[in-house]
């Protein structure tokens, strides 16, 4: 019976939302098997030999503060998760190559 309950709660969220509840499960461990080729893109970017151009500071600078809030994220400190998202959704447009 619960489950009839749910399919009716999870189609009308469908119906109202075009999405429904379920697809927040398990999200935060899809985006955690993005870390590593996270880390990965920002050391090959700053062993670039462009990145010293001047023109580039605030690139460089990203790649450094996002080496190191996926280091704070990895010790598990306070507020790390929301601060690398935050960090990465801001400044997105420098992560692709």
């Amino acid at each position: 019976m619960r489950d009839i309950l749910q399919q009716i709660k999870w189609a009308y969220q469908r119906v109202m939302r075009n999405y429904d509840d379920r697809v927040f499960w398990g999200f935060d461990s899809e985006f955690l098997t993005y870390l590593k080729p996270i880390r990965q893109f920002c050391n090959q970017e700053l062993n670039r030999s462009y990145m010293e151009w001047q023109e580039n500071k605030n690139r460089k600078e990203i790649f450094l503060k996002t080496l190191v809030l996926l280091d704070n994220l990895e010790l598990d400190k306070k507020n790390s998760t929301p601060k690398f998202w935050e960090h990465f959704g801001k400044n997105i447009e420098f992560f692709w190559d």
